[in-house]
């Protein structure tokens, strides 16, 4: 593998953190070092001599001028028996030694209760009866997870043969203090040089006074073997004789015990320091390290992967996903298990047959690649948008599914080779790869049928589009301002392109896996008889591979074709949905590019498509746009009379989707480049894009000479939604719960204002990133889910009953089928690309061993506070790229930090301006650094946040800022601190490095954050820091390796129970009046609810659908029942609340009228109590309150 620039500084990043954290200090080359002979007194005739960095003349072993212990923090083995002390400060002699003693230090490390309570939990762990945790002995346990452990060990399987010999290798350091002395003089109160020799107190021979004391490294590197007889002498389990190691004084301990396993052996080696003396300095063994090879005369390995609980099955297994992970990473095998440390073995084992010990272990990742290589040409496929617009290549289409028959073929042939217990499961892997082609083929088929040339014709159509829509930059043409402030003019969009061409990367062009996606969902789409109508797809790649393409383009041949056949149907087709705001504002801006390009070919062609415009809108909560008329014109009010802050402009397009002409607030700050304007900055010369027609709110490019200056086909607005019917409405998942509010919603299912269906509902839904669809929130989802699907189920004129096709995309997943089954009530679902029989290659995703995969690498300090632990991580990594050459440093400048909570986060940003700066100078005084860029904490316009109590404007200007490279004139951020927003949608190419303060609570979270870094040529370095008071924790450190190279197959099954007895409940309510709110007369729906007419039918319309729904779902019986029971409760319910009007909310409450339904979690709920009681949202998945004064005096007359 070749590596590149960005490769070697990611290392060298990767050696500092190492010389920093673990040591020998002399690991990085970003240090010049002096050697110093100690052979003699050492003295010192400068202070600038004394702040070097030393090796030993002789050994050229480190010099440490501080402690070891306040030095390293990691691959320490303690004296047993040394405890932390309360007193105990963690950075004393370092402080004393550059005088900053005025900062205040965390020294709080003792949490003595907890760590008790954490050793209990290991114990219990490793006392557990199990052939994985047996082999490990309980004595050690406390050495190898104390605080300041003084043990560690390993544990592997290997065979033996009469002549195979076990060597263990045990290397690390034991440090030894020499004082040092100095030769010059310091100063009288006088201000006077005092002669040292003049000095008193400790002096050296020649008489100089004593100045410190240093560490030198002594190196240990000892070899150990044991024979086959002496290991065969063991019958059942026992130890290897003791092994002591004496040197320097100290006394280590190498403990082998060896146990029986079926016909071979289980070891566990353990390192123990049982020095008598208690200096953590002289006493304490660094960078201790076990290496252990078995191997017989043939220098073969005799080491064989551990027992895994699968090793314990020996019947063929069935074929579920748990199965299929576990066939298609068969290759990669466990070969140890680190005890108080993580382990390492070489990714080729075979020919570095090594394990050993790793106190920071790391593990690339090779990256998948999508652009695989044609069997024909040997070449990489180049599938030309614009060439197909035209119907050229098509045969290319055709080739690639002839190397994807022939790769199946190839998978066939190894048939002989696959072990019996993984026989099933092979066989129906290549039964879904075999279904997959079938599919491609007659999307092919349909789109070459003579018989049906609109299949054609759309397929061309949506080509140009995505061809079209793909050459559309994302920089913004801003505006500029004549000086008489009349005339805006942009950039020429010619010349702007011309300028961008040599910074884009190449664009036009599909990969294989998303033109194959198409054609496997294209036949579904266009036949409405097709066997996979209700096959729900699901495209499974990593993130940044470009799912969102696949998905886009059958979007735009669904909206041709369906035009093509009918010009009138101008109702919405596509319903887009998202989970997290961000992510669909983000995704709305692609879309939109797509939209206005499908309109501009509409206008030029609208003797096929017609004359009603092909549109987009984006059906969002009130903080990301507007949701009403009244807002949207008091908005604009604000921005052009009032406050012009960007962070206000809530019409969400920065600039026209389809020339870029800048969009938004044009400040005289903008426009005043020549200081000519003298007015308030921050007021509005005009709000560009935008205009406000009798109190409405219309969206227009502000450049006249684009198509769209007139008006845009873009809504922002929920009541231009239901008004105009977009084609495509891309939404977040819970905006649906406005159903229950709006009737006049109910346009977007092509239901008229008696609820009779006037045009075609929504066909195709897609729903992105699914994994975030579960537990709670997917079993809310799947609950109103039941009514979307009938709200888009319809007979079309040929008496054919119409589901919507569903689409679903995600970069992890496990589950899927029970997951889908829920939600959507589909019971088969496709996943593609489809598994072969190793997850290195899927076809259409192969492994790429010539490129630089992401690097993971993780760090555990037992003895830190975890403020401690980030103080020394995020100061490193702030300090290393100012080594790097200023041309090489962009993708590294930038720490992403993620983190669980809020309050985690806002631990760390005290962190940052506090703990960091004294890091910093603490690494400029151990380094030499004095005086270099970079010794000092980032300013606070360097350190953003990325959050979701950040309003969706600032989410956005934040992620510009960190778009901001080296290379530009304006500071790049340092440090980016985010939660769980950053784990979908956030794309910025530039950044590199990673931070994860403790492991994920689930592993899909790690893989999505992990996928927001290395997306450009610099693949990406992830650094976790793991809790030692955590138990998850520890049991990912050190398992490190053996996690990360199976990493999506530890992707835990998702859950959806959306007819739990707790959903039923919280729920049925909102079901009951979302259906109604749809289905009513608005005439009825306008005036005060009729008691005694209790809609029966609809009702029992509704509890027919959701019976169906629990049934197929495999609802337990008693949650049936429950149902049941609820429905039947609806009417008595209904007429006790002696409502007077439809519902009561917060804003306009009126305590005297009793409403049929309030919302959940608002004060109206808890009044009337009789009332139904349903959610504003779909994430109101907890019982929640709000208070609210309704009256802002005391009752009654003596209130004083």
């Amino acid at each position: 593998m070749t590596k590149n620039i960005h490769s070697e500084n990611r290392q060298e990043i990767v050696n500092f953190l190492r010389a920093d954290m673990l040591g020998p200090s002399n690991l990085t080359k970003f240090i010049e070092f002096s050697d110093l002979d100690t052979t003699n007194e050492v003295h010192f005739k400068n202070e600038e001599e004394r702040f070097k960095c030393f090796l030993d003349l002789e050994t050229q072993q480190e010099i440490l001028t501080t402690s070891p212990s306040k030095t390293y923090g990691i691959g320490i083995l303690y004296p047993q028996g040394l405890e932390i002390t309360e007193e105990e400060s963690l950075e004393d002699e370092e402080l004393k030694e550059i005088d900053i003693t005025s900062l205040t230090v965390d020294d709080s490390t003792n949490d003595t209760e907890e760590n008790l309570n954490f050793i209990k939990d290991i114990k219990k762990r490793k006392d557990k009866k199990s052939y994985s945790d047996n082999d490990e002995q309980p004595e050690i346990i406390k050495l190898t997870h104390s605080r300041k452990p003084s043990a560690m060990g390993i544990s592997f399987r290997f065979n033996l043969t009469e002549d195979s010999v076990l060597k263990i290798r045990v290397t690390g350091g034991f440090y030894s203090e020499f004082p040092v002395f100095r030769m010059w003089g310091k100063s009288n109160s006088n201000g006077e040089t005092i002669d040292p020799l003049d000095e008193t107190g400790t002096k050296s021979e020649k008489g100089y006074p004593y100045l410190a004391t240093f560490y030198k490294r002594n190196n240990l590197d000892k070899e150990f073997n044991f024979s086959a007889s002496e290991i065969k002498k063991i019958s059942v389990e026992g130890f290897l004789e003791d092994v002591e190691i004496n040197y320097f004084n100290n006394t280590l301990v190498l403990k082998t015990y060896i146990r029986k396993y079926q016909n071979s052996y289980i070891a566990t080696v353990s390192l123990i320091n049982k020095s008598d003396g208690l200096s953590p300095n002289v006493n304490a063994f660094y960078q201790s390290k076990l290496s252990i090879k078995v191997l017989d005369d043939n220098k073969e390995s005799k080491i064989i992967p551990y027992p895994e609980s699968s090793d314990l099955v020996d019947e063929i297994l069935e074929p579920n996903e748990n199965n299929s992970f576990e066939f298609i990473y068969k290759k990669l095998n466990t070969y140890a298990i680190g005890h108080g440390t993580s382990v390492s073995w070489s990714d080729q084992f075979e020919e570095n047959n090594e394990i050993s010990t790793e106190f920071i272990p790391e593990h690339e990742i090779q990256p998948l690649t999508p652009d695989i290589v044609s069997y024909k040409t040997g070449e990489k496929y180049k599938i030309s948008m614009e060439k197909l617009s035209k119907g050229e290549d098509l045969d290319q289409l055709e080739e690639m599914l002839n190397d994807y028959e022939e790769w199946i073929e190839s998978l066939l042939s190894q048939k002989d080779s696959i072990k019996e217990k993984y026989i099933k499961i092979f066989e129906n892997n290549i039964d879904l790869c075999t279904q997959s082609l079938e599919r491609m083929r007659s999307g092919l088929s349909n789109i070459l049928d003579s018989e049906n040339k609109t299949s054609l014709e759309a397929f061309k159509y949506m080509n140009q589009s995505l061809f079209l829509q793909q050459s559309i930059p994302n920089e913004i043409r801003e505006a500029t301002v004549d000086s008489a402030r009349v005339k805006i003019s942009f950039q020429n969009k010619e010349e702007w392109i011309n300028d961008l061409k040599s910074n884009s990367f190449e664009k036009g062009y599909w990969r294989p896996f998303q033109i194959g996606f198409i054609l496997l969902s294209l036949e579904s789409v266009i036949n409405k008889q097709s066997k996979s109508k209700d096959v729900v797809d699901l495209l499974w790649f990593p993130t940044g591979g470009g799912k969102t393409e696949a998905y886009l383009g059958i979007t735009a041949f669904m909206l041709f074709y369906s035009r093509l056949n009918d010009r009138d149907n101008d109702g919405v087709q596509t319903l887009m949905r998202y989970t997290l705001r961000l992510l669909t504002a983000q995704q709305f801006e692609r879309a939109s590019k797509l939209i206005t390009c499908i309109e501009h070919i509409r206008r030029k062609n609208n003797d096929k498509f017609g004359e009603k415009e092909f549109s987009i809108g984006i059906w969002v909560g009130g903080e990301v746009t507007p949701n009403t008329m009244k807002q949207a014109a008091e908005s604009y009010d604000d921005l052009l009379y009032y406050n012009a802050d960007p962070s206000r402009f809530k019409f969400i397009l920065q600039a026209c989707p389809f020339c870029r002409a800048q969009i938004g607030p044009l400040t005289y700050k903008q426009a005043a480049q020549n200081k000519i304007f003298l007015e308030e900055e921050n007021v509005a010369l005009r709000v560009l894009g935008v205009r406000k027609i009798d109190n409405k709110i219309k969206l227009s490019c502000p450049d006249k000479t684009c198509e769209f200056n007139k008006s845009l086909p873009v809504y922002l607005i929920d009541e231009d939604i239901y008004e105009k019917k977009p084609s495509l409405i891309i939404s977040t998942a819970d905006k649906f719960a406005r159903l229950i509010w709006k009737p006049e919603a109910r346009s977007i299912f092509g239901l008229d204002e008696t609820g009779e269906r006037i045009k075609p509902p929504p066909s195709l839904i897609i729903q992105d990133e699914l994994h975030l669809i579960s537990n709670a929130l997917g079993s809310t989802f799947g609950f109103f889910e039941t009514i979307i699907d009938n709200l888009c189920t319809w007979n079309d004129s040929d008496g054919y009953l119409r589901k919507p096709k569903i689409i679903c995309s995600t970069a992890t997943i496990k589950n899927s089928k029970a997951q889908i089954l829920g939600l959507f009530g589909r019971e088969e679902m496709s996943l593609f690309p489809s598994s072969g029989i190793d997850i290195s290659d899927s076809f259409f995703a192969q492994e790429d061993r010539n490129q630089d995969g992401k690097k993971y690498l993780g760090i555990s300090f037992p003895t830190f506070s975890s403020q401690e632990a980030q103080a020394r991580v995020l100061s490193n990594l702030l300090r290393s790229p100012n080594f790097l050459p200023e041309e090489s440093r962009d993708p590294w400048w930038t720490n992403l930090n993620y983190f669980h909570s809020i309050r985690e986060l806002g631990t760390t940003w005290s962190i940052y301006h506090e703990d960091v700066q004294r890091r910093l100078k603490l690494l400029s005084n151990r380094f030499n650094l004095f005086g270099k860029k970079g010794n000092f904490k980032p300013w606070d316009s360097e350190i953003e946040e990325l959050t979701s109590r950040r309003s969706s404007k600032e989410v956005v200007d934040a992620m510009k800022k960190m778009e901001i490279s080296t290379f530009s004139n304006e500071r790049p951020l340092r440090a980016v601190l985010a939660t769980s927003i950053v784990e979908v949608g956030v794309d910025i190419q530039r950044l590199s490095l990673l931070t994860i303060l403790g492991q994920p609570k689930n592993t899909s979270q790690y893989i999505q954050v992990a996928g927001r870094v290395g997306r450009s040529k610099a693949a990406g370095l992830v650094v976790t820091i793991f809790g030692q008071g955590r138990p998850r924790d520890i049991s990912h450190y050190e398992k490190f390796k053996s996690f990360h190279q199976r990493l999506y197959s530890s992707v835990e099954p998702t859950s959806v129970t959306p007819f739990s007895l707790p959903a039923t409940e919280r729920f049925i309510d909102g079901a009951l009046f979302m259906f109604l709110r749809m289905k009513l007369p608005m005439a009825v729906l306008e005036y005060d609810p009729n008691l005694d007419e209790f809609p029966i039918n609809l009702v029992n319309e509704l509890r027919e659908l959701f019976i169906e729904k629990a049934i197929k779902v495999k609802s337990k019986d008693h949650e049936i029942e429950y149902l049941q029971v609820q429905f039947n409760k609806l009417e008595t319910r209904w007429k006790k609340t002696n409502a007077l009007k439809w519902e009561a909310n917060d804003y306009d409450l009126d305590l005297n009228v009793k409403p049929l339904l309030t919302g959940q979690g608002e004060f109206a709920a808890t009044y009337f109590e009789e009332s139904f009681n349903a959610p504003n949202s779909m994430r109101s998945v907890e019982q929640t309150s709000r208070p609210k004064i309704i009256n802002d005096r005391l009752i009654g007359e003596d209130s004083g």
